[in-house]
Formats: structure tokens, C-alpha cells, sequence
């Protein structure tokens, strides 16, 4: 189990990560949106980490506005 700065930490490097993808495959690809539609797309040629970062920062932005690690364990359950 990761402590809180570590997990932190790792949102930071996600996020870093995540803004570099999307200026690499540009602001408006649609390969870029959280949720990804694929017609007339190859899953194969679609594939980036683009969209679970962005809802992993989202569950993480949830996550503090209901007050953080342990206090929002029972609430997520009502958005997941």
C-alpha cells in the first residue's frame, strides 16, 4: 500500500505523462477524449493511455474533494 505522498507523487508524474501524450497526438484527436469511440477505427491503432489517466485523475480529484484517502472509501462507490 502506497502512503500519501507517494500516491502524490505519482499523480504529479501521471498527469506530466499524460499532457505530453495529448500535445503529441494533439489537443483535438478524438484518441485523446476519455471515452474513445472507435468506429472505423482499429482498437489496435486507438490504443493510449490518454483515456485512463484522465479517469484516474478524475477518481483522484473525487477522491479529495470528499476529504481524501480513507474518508471517501464508501462514498466512490456511489460514481463507480
Amino acid at each position: 500500500m502506497m502512503n500519501e505522498e507517494e500516491v502524490d507523487d505519482l499523480q504529479i508524474f501521471s498527469t506530466r505523462v499524460t499532457h505530453f501524450q495529448v500535445n503529441k497526438f494533439g489537443k483535438d484527436n478524438p484518441l485523446t477524449a476519455l471515452k474513445v469511440v472507435l468506429k472505423d477505427v482499429d482498437p489496435d491503432d486507438a490504443f493510449s493511455s490518454v483515456p485512463y489517466e484522465k479517469g484516474s485523475c478524475f477518481l483522484f480529484y473525487l477522491e479529495q474533494l470528499l476529504g481524501g484517502p480513507g474518508k471517501s472509501d464508501n462514498k466512490c462507490y456511489v460514481f463507480c
